[in-house]
């Protein structure tokens, strides 16, 4: 017989980015490329990349 778990998660992720790849991150966007972009290409949150 197969019983499901109820499994609880937390509303957030503890997942953070390296320091490395947020800084890269600004330094491409003082260079005006856009953050948007940067997201998509990389595959982040834009948020994360806005100054």
């Amino acid at each position: 017989m197969f019983c499901l778990e109820e499994k609880k998660y937390d509303a957030k992720p503890e997942f953070t980015y390296p320091t490395e790849f947020r800084q890269q991150m600004l330094e491409l966007v003082a260079l005006d490329r856009c953050p948007k972009q940067l997201s998509k290409e990389f595959g982040c949150h834009y948020t994360l990349i806005q100054v």
